[in-house]
C-alpha cells in the first residue's frame, strides 16, 4: 500500500509460538502518506519499507479507537509488549525489522490507527 508492504500472519504467542489461532482476519486501509486504520482479529500487521530496501519502519503512535459520526475516536495509546512480536533485536534488525507489528491479539473485531516512521 503506497510506500509500504504490510504483511499479516496469524497473531503469534510469546510462551507457545506453535499455538496460532485457528484463522485471523483483517480490513487494512491507508489514510495518510505514513497512516493507517486497521481493523481485525487474531492477527498482527508488519510494515516495511517498498520503495528504499535499507530502510526501518517503526510504529510512531499506535491507538486503539472506534469512528462515530465518521470521526475517530481514539481510546488508549499502545506501546511496550502490546506491540512487541519479537525481543530478538539483533535478528530483527537485520531483516529490517523493530520487532514491533500491530498486534490483534482478540478474534473479536477491534481498530487500530498507526503512524509510522523511517530510518536507516
Amino acid at each position: 500500500m503506497g510506500d509500504y508492504i504490510l504483511t499479516p500472519a496469524l497473531v503469534t504467542n510469546r510462551r507457545d509460538p506453535s499455538d496460532l489461532p485457528a484463522q485471523g482476519y483483517a480490513v487494512m486501509m491507508q489514510t495518510g502518506p505514513d497512516e493507517f486504520v486497521v481493523l481485525g482479529g487474531s492477527i498482527q500487521v508488519t510494515f516495511a519499507s517498498r520503495t528504499n530496501a535499507d530502510e526501518t519502519v517503526g510504529l510512531a503512535t499506535v491507538e486503539e479507537g472506534v469512528y462515530q459520526s465518521g470521526q475517530w475516536v481514539p481510546g488508549r495509546t499502545l506501546n511496550g509488549d502490546a506491540i512487541m512480536i519479537s525481543y530478538d533485536m539483533e535478528t530483527q534488525a537485520a531483516s529490517k525489522q523493530t520487532g514491533t507489528a500491530l498486534r490483534f491479539n482478540a478474534p473479536e473485531a477491534s481498530i487500530l490507527r498507526v503512524k509510522l516512521y523511517r530510518f536507516e
